[in-house]
């Protein structure tokens, strides 16, 4: 269940960022919305999809840190992508759009993975190695256009590890178990 709401997370991300971005057609942002509809449909649980048994505190922390930063790379990108000008690659193949989806999936894939619901391990894990991904492909490529700057590269490092190891903290003396 846990990481079917991080899919359902990033796909959320994903159309938020392509309307505040104006390329929620033009940049396929539509498909995100049919895809969760479909995926909700198709599973064998939904009814008990959206009753958590409350969230796991540590994670809950990591995303409050994170929601500031990428609030702020997600409104900039989006703004590039709405004023983007022909002949501007990045723009012409919706890069800023992603990099904004990408910005806002990250702490709102994380909140999901709070939720306790079974797998939530392996939502974690999701979100920590898709930080990770980022921060280290940032660094390798820090001369490219949506390349976070290394200070955030390997901040963002330090939260998907950060996120991966406060899946080990209990947040209650029976979640052991549950978990």
């Amino acid at each position: 269940a846990s990481a079917f709401l991080v899919a359902v997370a990033s796909g959320v991300a994903g159309a938020v960022a392509g309307l505040v971005s104006a390329d929620f057609v033009s940049g396929f942002w539509f498909t995100a919305p049919i895809s969760i509809a479909v995926l909700w449909w198709l599973h064998p649980s939904r009814s008990t999809l959206l009753r958590p048994d409350g969230a796991h505190w540590p994670t809950a922390v990591l995303v409050v840190l994170a929601l500031v930063p990428a609030i702020a790379l997600f409104l900039t990108q989006s703004e590039l992508q709405r004023t983007g000008v022909a002949g501007d690659e990045h723009w012409e193949l919706h890069h800023y759009s992603g990099m904004a989806a990408l910005a806002f999936a990250l702490p709102l894939c994380a909140a999901a993975a709070s939720l306790r619901r079974t797998g939530r391990r392996v939502g974690a894990w999701l979100v920590g190695l898709s930080a990770a991904v980022v921060a280290v492909g940032s660094l390798a490529l820090s001369d490219h256009a949506g390349a976070f700057d290394p200070l955030w590269a390997w901040l963002t490092l330090g939260w998907g590890v950060a996120v991966v190891a406060a899946d080990r903290v209990p947040a209650r003396s029976t979640e052991r178990v549950a978990a």
